[in-house]
């Protein structure tokens, strides 16, 4: 009897765990890739990128959503994030251009305007954009980056 019951679920158990990864695979491709930091796709797609590791600088609640695509043949991988900070953007440039320093970008700013201020980091295999800029009582920062490797 035992033999049976082994039997019936491993023929039960193969189909299970392949439609299970034909789901998850399905679920990671649908064109909506806007999402918040506690859904499973962080992990997926943004957690380890070069816009992960450079955090976030006091977010105000509820004010993040990422985006991201895992490399598609040729193409990049990319990663994106969006949020809202009490900080002003000279000091948002500033600790970004600080956390590009320390994980081995070279930076370098640019000034659009005096309300909004951006920053490049490149490395071999990554590139990643910020711009930070002011509206009325906090700042709209966004993060953008794409894995060549």
């Amino acid at each position: 009897m035992r033999n049976i019951l082994n039997y019936i679920t491993n023929i039960f158990a193969v189909p299970a765990c392949f439609f299970g990864l034909l789901l998850a695979t399905m679920w990671l491709l649908i064109d909506s890739r806007e999402f918040g930091p506690w859904n499973p796709k962080y992990l997926f797609l943004i957690h380890g990128t070069t816009v992960g590791n450079l955090g976030l600088v006091e977010p105000v609640n509820g004010s993040v959503a990422y985006m991201g695509e895992s490399q598609d043949g040729t193409a990049p991988a990319y990663a994106y994030v969006t949020f809202k900070t009490t900080s002003l953007p000279g000091e948002i440039i500033e600790t970004y251009n600080a956390r590009c320093q320390s994980i081995g970008l070279a930076a370098q700013r640019q000034t659009i305007n005096p309300q909004k201020l951006g920053l490049t980091c490149v490395r071999e295999g990554a590139e990643v954009g910020v711009t930070a800029s002011r509206l009325d009582d906090a700042t709209e920062v966004s993060i953008n980056g794409w894995e060549f490797n």
